[in-house]
Order: structure tokens, then sequence, then C-alpha cells
């Protein structure tokens, strides 16, 4: 399955992931998401023989979007990329959400950050 090999590939590629986003400082900024909604995200991921998909309310996951936009300004101040960083299990559905809404954003999951990367929260989604 090709979804499970690319999510493999994106870890055994966590050294230069990590020094890509890095700030000078050696920092890595991120938005986090709450529980709550990495929860929320997680249980509206469905699986089918032909693979999985997120079948998140419509109104949940356009709420989401705004408050990533939202939280995203702080980026934009400090001429950071944007980054959230979320578990592995909801990375790449995430992604494909909001790749049509921010396409900007860089969805990375804790499995592809290198230990010794500090993380540095500049904010976290949540509603």
């Amino acid at each position: 399955r090709s979804d499970v090999l690319t999510e493999y590939a994106r870890q055994a590629l966590a050294r230069p992931i990590s020094n890509q986003y890095m700030t000078a400082e050696g920092k890595l900024p991120v938005l986090t998401l709450s529980r709550r909604l990495e929860d929320m995200i997680a249980e509206s991921i469905k699986q089918t023989q032909h693979g999985s998909y997120l079948a998140m309310e419509p109104s949940s996951a356009q709420r989401m979007i705004d408050t990533m936009k939202k939280e995203m300004e702080k980026f934009s101040i400090l001429n950071y990329q944007p980054i959230v960083m979320v578990s592995p299990a909801v990375r790449m559905h995430l992604r494909r959400l909001t790749e049509r809404f921010i396409s900007n954003l860089v969805v990375l999951s804790h499995n592809e950050v290198i230990p010794t990367v500090e993380i540095e929260t500049l904010g976290v989604v949540n509603f």
C-alpha cells in the first residue's frame, strides 16, 4: 500500500526534513493540534478495501482550517515556513485536506523530526 510506504519513507528522511525547516537557532517552529481536535480527525478516518479517507464533518473541517489560517499569521510575522505537527496516523489525511485551502502549510508527523531538534510551539489549533 503506497500510503504506508510513503509514511515509512518520510520517517527515513527525518534528518533532511528536519534540516529543511529548522531555524538558524536549530529550532523547529510548529503549530500543534489540541488532543481533542487530533482525536476528532483520527476518528473521522474511514478504512475501505481501496484505502482510507477522511470523512470529517465539513463545518468542522472549515472551522479547523480557518483557525489554522489565523494561527499561521505568527509564522508570517516571523518569516517562518508554516508547519503543523501531528501524529503519524493523521498526517497524510490532514495534508490532503489542507493542501486545497492552505497550500503553503507543511504537515509533519513526530516521526519525521530527529530527536535532537528543539520543537518550538507557536500555537495550538483548538475549537
